[in-house]
């Protein structure tokens, strides 16, 4: 049976939240196949969710903590990232909190060793870099999946295996209460490169093509 970390992890910088474990039907018996299942509630995972509910794609995402990242495996996002980020509507908390910046100095007992100058052009929207930790990306990004209907997190749920016909993909999901199976026409491994899940060892999975609704 998962069990999840249930106290908010410590850090001198940022204030974590215990996201809330929910049941879910299938657990009752409910078992209607999900169009799209996401494994990971990391950036590029969020980020996917919301990327497919534009184009009216309802998205479950599992995610098997109950908070966000522990500590900041990215701290810079990137030019492209945030033409990423406009396009999905999402870009105004990142701008109001990150530090913009195109060149970087290093300093080793008051004598500069290091200098970098990334390219710029007056016509960028954005300067090539952006400072902000990866807690506070998954907190904007979790925040704007919430105020979608189309999307479903389900906090405290971890991805044992995955099998697939020609008709769907069936998840086995281990939780708080036990074990439960999730069918999917599509599963996207979202969960890091770091992860030895049953979901590493592949992007996605095609079981039936994805209808968009207008």
């Amino acid at each position: 049976m998962h069990s999840p970390e249930l106290e908010c992890r410590a850090s001198v910088f940022y204030r974590y939240e215990i996201h809330p474990y929910q049941h879910p039907n299938e657990m009752d018996g409910d078992r209607p196949a999900k169009p799209v299942v996401i494994v990971g509630a990391g950036p590029i995972g969020l980020a996917t969710a919301l990327d497919l509910a534009r184009f009216g794609v309802p998205v479950t995402i599992l995610e098997e903590d109950l908070q966000l990242s522990q500590g900041s495996r990215a701290i810079v996002l990137t030019r492209r990232s945030l033409e990423i980020l406009q396009q999905l509507g999402v870009e105004s908390p990142f701008l109001e909190k990150g530090l913009p910046w195109s060149h970087g100095r290093s300093f080793f007992r008051g004598k500069e060793i290091y200098k970098m100058i990334m390219p710029h052009d007056a016509d960028d929207r954005y300067l090539p870099g952006l400072n902000i930790q990866q807690q506070y990306i998954e907190e904007y990004l979790v925040n704007y999946c919430q105020q979608e209907e189309l999307i479903d997190i389900r906090w405290g749920q971890k991805v044992l295996a995955i099998s697939q016909t020609e008709a769907a993909v069936t998840l086995r999901i281990d939780t708080p209460e036990g074990e439960y199976d999730l069918i999917a026409d599509w599963a996207i491994a979202a969960d890091g490169a770091a992860q030895r899940s049953a979901s590493s060892c592949s992007f996605a999975w095609k079981a039936a093509p994805i209808q968009a609704t207008s």
